[in-house]
Order: C-alpha cells, then sequence, then structure tokens
C-alpha cells in the first residue's frame, strides 16, 4: 500500500510547492528538478495508479484503438498485402493462446510504411503494427516476427495501453 502511496504524495508535494513557489514570485521551476527526477523514476507506477483510479474497459479501449486505427495509411501494394496475410496467420496463432485473457483472438495486425526503420507498437484495443522497414528484416524468419509480435501482444494484455 506505501508503494502506492508514496508517488502520488510526492507528485502532490511537487505540485504543491511549485504553486507556491510560482504564487509568491519566487524561484523558476528549475529548483524543482532534484525533486521532479526523484519522482520520474515513478512514472510507470503513477501511470498504472491512474489507470487503476480510472479504468478504461476493454471495449472503450476498442473504440479508441479503432478510431486510431481508421487515420493510419497504409501500403495498399502486393508486397505489403503478403506481409499482412502474414502477420494475421503469426499473430492469430498467438492471440489464440490461453494465456491472452483480455482481448484474446481480437487482434488486428496492420503492416505501415514508414522511414525505413525497423519498429512495431500496439495501440488500444489490440491494434498491432509492424514497419516495413522490420518486415523486409525478419522477411523470412517466422520465428524472429513471433518474438515482436508475442512482445506487442504482451503490452496489450498487460495493459499498458489502457495504462
Amino acid at each position: 500500500m506505501t508503494r502506492k502511496i508514496l508517488p502520488l504524495a510526492l507528485l502532490s508535494g511537487l505540485a504543491a510547492a511549485a504553486g507556491l513557489l510560482t504564487a509568491r514570485g519566487g524561484r523558476s521551476r528549475e529548483s524543482l528538478l532534484p525533486a521532479l527526477r526523484a519522482v520520474q523514476g515513478e512514472e510507470k507506477t503513477l501511470e498504472r495508479l491512474a489507470g487503476r483510479a480510472l479504468p478504461v474497459s476493454v471495449a472503450e479501449e476498442r473504440r479508441i484503438g479503432e478510431a486510431f486505427d481508421a487515420r493510419v495509411p497504409r501500403p495498399a501494394d502486393e508486397r505489403s498485402r503478403a506481409w499482412e496475410a502474414r502477420l494475421a496467420e503469426l499473430g492469430g496463432e498467438l492471440s489464440r493462446s490461453p494465456s491472452n485473457r483480455r482481448l484474446r483472438r481480437r487482434y488486428v495486425f496492420r503492416v505501415i510504411a514508414q522511414d525505413g526503420s525497423a519498429n512495431a507498437f500496439t495501440v488500444a484495443g489490440g491494434f498491432v503494427y509492424v514497419t516495413a522497414g522490420l518486415m523486409r528484416r525478419v522477411e523470412r524468419d517466422d520465428d524472429a516476427l513471433r518474438f515482436v509480435l508475442g512482445h506487442e501482444i504482451g503490452h496489450s494484455e498487460l495493459g499498458h495501453c489502457a495504462d
């Protein structure tokens, strides 16, 4: 319990100190930097606490993901369609795992065009995106692609997007 309260108390204290300093015309925010750095280490804890205090339902999360997905430009060439079919096949296998409870079987896998960087990310609602640059790098390595997709599914299953 103390681990959960301490970050909130620190953040509240910092906000109060910042308010006092500005109200009195005191020193600048740089005087708070040491304290801000101390709280920075607790950032993930604060995000998770906020997620618990203001939970997002799986249905709400899905609506957020769908709205995001509708705005993401995707390549429409033959190669990208083949990559998406491969992502759907491999990702579909992974998403059916019994350990997936939040969004089981509801994952969507997309290829996005980008600057050639090798990257992947997931957004709310089980939408997983893989850049074309990453697809080129793992073109013939299903295990590497499974690893990447499993990692992104893990973010969704742990509720990181909802946090």
